[in-house]
């Protein structure tokens, strides 16, 4: 139940599942769950956009990087 039979937002819910499994309280002995910054940093990792992003700039990446290699070399 507590994970997605439920599909409207509900803001207290998000909030009480937001770190569910994070056992430490504060980030690098520096931030805790309630700052703001670790707030906006988790949702950015959880939204769906985020892995697809990620990979369309690895690839992108590789595409950059294959093409330097194979313009230094005819230089």
């Amino acid at each position: 139940m507590e994970e997605g039979l439920i599909k409207k937002k509900d803001p207290a819910r998000e909030e009480r599942l937001m770190f569910n499994g994070v056992k430490c309280e504060m980030s690098m002995y520096l931030i805790s769950k309630k700052n703001k910054f670790r707030y906006y940093a988790y949702k950015l990792y959880k939204h769906k956009l985020f892995d697809n992003i990620v990979m369309l700039l690895i690839g992108l990446s590789s595409c950059k990087l294959a093409a330097d290699s194979y313009i230094a070399g005819y230089s």
